[in-house]
């Protein structure tokens, strides 16, 4: 997730979607987003409004925006999206996500301020997770986007990335886990670019290890 910002929980506050935008024949839209400016800018109303239905599970009947109204001073329309990145096998604490002068960092692929080359993944691309599912329909009002996280709000690195530190099971109701419609499990990109499904019963140790990049871990089955 790109920023730079001081706090972790900061502005401007793009996601890694943002940044695929010019790979998935949406060009014209990151040529008219101002990443220099943050989400919540005036300049940016349209783009962090825009529905991508790449983004979007056809299963999920949640709607394609919502109003993120967690902070009481803002109140942004985003884009809906079903998939979040890999954090990591562990999550994080507000105290963490508000230290100044420090990153949110994970074990993951994707955290805050993150740039993971494929070099990086020393656990093997075909071992590690990079994206995974997210219903909203169970999450009831709790929503992801593909446009970044909101500056100041509870939980707000959990609209763009997920943690291995529940089962990704279509029962889980945790903003910060993976969930789906498709049964009891949920479907995952793998940095090798497979999507496999992974079932809600899985082994909650090697599911948090499929998330950790470069924890020289086993994954038996995967």
């Amino acid at each position: 997730m790109t920023g730079g910002q001081p706090v972790a929980l900061g502005g401007p506050g793009w996601g890694w979607g943002s940044q695929l935008l010019p790979h998935l024949d949406q060009w014209p839209a990151a040529q008219n987003a101002r990443f220099d400016l943050p989400i919540g800018s005036v300049e940016n109303q349209r783009f962090r409004e825009l529905e991508i239905s790449t983004f979007l599970c056809p299963d999920d009947s949640s709607e394609t925006t919502w109003q993120h109204s967690g902070h009481k001073l803002l109140a942004l329309t985003l884009a809906t999206s079903n998939y979040v990145g890999a954090f990591g096998s562990r999550g994080w604490t507000v105290e963490s996500a508000q230290r100044v002068g420090e990153s949110l960092d994970g074990d993951g692929v994707f955290y805050h301020n993150s740039s993971t080359r494929f070099i990086d993944v020393t656990d093997g691309l075909s071992h590690t997770v990079a994206i995974g599912e997210r219903a909203h329909d169970i999450l009831r009002n709790r929503y992801s986007t593909w446009v970044g996280v909101v500056p100041g709000v509870p939980e707000a690195i959990s609209l763009v990335v997920g943690v291995g530190e529940m089962s990704p099971d279509s029962q889980t109701t945790s903003v910060r886990g993976f969930s789906s419609a498709h049964g009891r499990g949920s479907h995952f990109l793998f940095g090798d670019g497979r999507v496999q499904y992974v079932d809600g019963r899985v082994d909650g140790d090697i599911f948090g290890r499929l998330l950790s990049r470069a924890g020289a871990e086993l994954t038996p089955g995967f």
